[in-house]
C-alpha cells in the first residue's frame, strides 16, 4: 500500500468511503490530507453522529462539547478526527485547533485540501 493510495481525496469519497479507507489501512498506515500545503496524517478518525448532509467538501469545524474536528465530505456528510499528525508531532484535535486552526482568519477557508 503506497501513499496515493492512503490520500483522501475529499472531493471523491463519501465519509463512508474515508471511514472505510482508514479502517482497511490503520494497523500499518494512515491516511492523509493537505492543509495550507502542509501533510496531514489522520489518526483517529470515527464516522460523524451528526445525521445532516450539508457539509461542504474538505471543510474543517471544530466541535468545542466533543473537543473533534469534522471534516465535510463528498456526500455532505462528515467524519469526525480526535488524533492527527503534522510533520511527524502527533496532537489531539484540540491542540490542532488551537495551534492552527484560530490562527487562520475567518475570511481564510478552513479547508483539507
Amino acid at each position: 500500500v503506497d501513499n496515493e493510495f492512503c490520500k483522501v481525496r475529499w472531493h471523491e469519497m463519501s465519509a463512508l468511503e474515508v471511514f472505510d479507507l482508514h479502517r482497511a489501512v490503520y494497523s500499518f498506515k494512515s491516511i492523509m490530507t493537505s492543509f495550507k500545503g502542509e501533510q496531514v496524517k489522520l489518526l483517529e478518525v470515527a464516522r460523524s453522529s451528526d445525521s445532516s448532509s450539508n457539509h461542504a467538501v474538505g471543510h474543517i469545524k471544530y466541535l468545542w462539547k466533543s473537543k473533534k474536528i469534522l471534516i465535510g465530505c463528498s456526500d455532505g456528510r462528515a467524519i469526525e478526527v480526535d488524533k492527527l499528525s503534522l510533520s511527524k508531532k502527533t496532537m489531539s484535535a484540540k491542540d490542532y485547533n488551537n495551534g492552527f486552526l484560530s490562527k487562520i482568519s475567518e475570511d481564510d477557508e478552513k479547508k483539507f485540501e
